[in-house]
C-alpha cells in the first residue's frame, strides 16, 4: 500500500550518534510501541485451553481503521492477544477500546498484546458506520519508545494547486519487545511521520540517528511497516 505520491531525500549520516554500552546491551533495553484505541473484533477467538481449563490466551482477529491514499477507507487486520477467562474474552462484531504492545510475528504479521483488565467494550460494530464513513478512522494512537535508524524527508505536493509542496520528516524507529506468546524477542521498524507544518516542521532537525526518542501519533496507514502519523513529541 503507498502511503503518499512523494519524493523521498534521505538525509547524510548524521554526527553524534548515541551509542549503546556493553552494560545496556546486557540488560536487555526494550524498546516499545503502545497502541491505545477502539479495535473491531471481526471474529470468533481462539485459545490454547485444555480441556476443563478456564484461563488461557484468548486470540481475535482486529480491524484497524485508516485512510489509504489509493483504497480510501481501509481495515487493516491485526490479532489482538491477551490471557482471560472464558466468560472475559472478545465477543465478535463488537468493539473494544484495548491497551497494549504491537508485537511484530516471525512470519511478518502483527499482533496486539492487550492488558485485559484495560479493555473496554464500546458497543456493536455496527454502531460506528455512519453516511459520512467509518467513525474509528484514524483513532488507534500510538506511544512510540524506540531509536532512531533511519532518517527520510520527503517532499509532498498540496492538493490545491495554489500552494506551496511542504517536507515531511519520515523517521524510522527500530522497536523491540517481549513476545508472550512465541516466548522470544520481537523486532521491528515503524515509520513516524512529523508533518512539514508550521507546528512541527521546527522540529525537524532535533531529530539525530541513534537517538532514542518518544513519539505520540496515531496508526494512519501500512507500508511493509506500521506508519504513523505524529500528534506531538515527547
Amino acid at each position: 500500500m503507498s502511503l503518499q505520491t512523494a519524493t523521498s531525500i534521505p538525509i547524510p549520516s548524521l554526527t553524534n550518534i548515541r551509542r549503546t554500552s556493553s552494560m545496556s546491551q546486557q540488560r536487555h533495553i526494550t524498546h516499545p510501541m503502545y497502541t491505545k484505541g477502539p479495535f473491531d473484533i471481526t471474529d470468533s477467538p481462539t485459545h490454547d485451553l485444555k480441556d476443563g481449563n478456564n484461563y488461557g490466551i484468548f486470540t481475535s482477529p482486529a480491524a484497524i481503521v485508516v485512510m489509504d491514499p489509493k483504497e480510501g477507507e481501509s481495515n487493516l487486520i491485526v490479532d489482538v492477544s491477551s490471557y482471560a477467562l472464558r466468560s472475559t474474552a472478545l465477543t465478535n462484531d463488537m468493539v473494544y477500546s484495548l491497551t497494549g504492545r504491537m508485537i511484530r510475528n516471525k512470519n511478518g504479521t502483527y499482533k496486539v498484546f492487550y492488558e485485559q483488565c484495560m479493555n473496554l467494550c464500546v458497543g456493536p460494530s455496527s454502531n460506528y458506520i455512519a453516511d459520512t464513513g467509518l467513525l474509528l478512522l484514524n483513532k488507534v494512537d500510538v506511544h512510540g519508545f524506540g531509536t532512531i535508524i533511519k532518517l527520510n524527508k520527503v517532499i509532498v505536493e498540496d492538493p490545491d494547486p495554489n500552494k506551496e509542496p511542504h517536507t515531511d520528516l519520515h523517521i524510522t524507529l527500530q522497536h523491540n519487545n517481549y513476545d508472550n506468546l512465541s516466548r522470544d524477542s520481537s523486532i521491528f521498524e515503524t515509520v513516524y511521520i512529523v508533518p512539514g507544518n508550521k507546528l512541527l516542521a521546527k522540529t525537524h532537525p532535533l531529530f539525530d540517528l541513534g537517538s532514542e526518542v518518544v513519539l505520540v501519533g496515531y496508526i494512519s496507514s501500512f507500508n511493509n511497516q506500521w506508519i504513523v502519523t505524529l500528534r506531538c513529541l515527547q
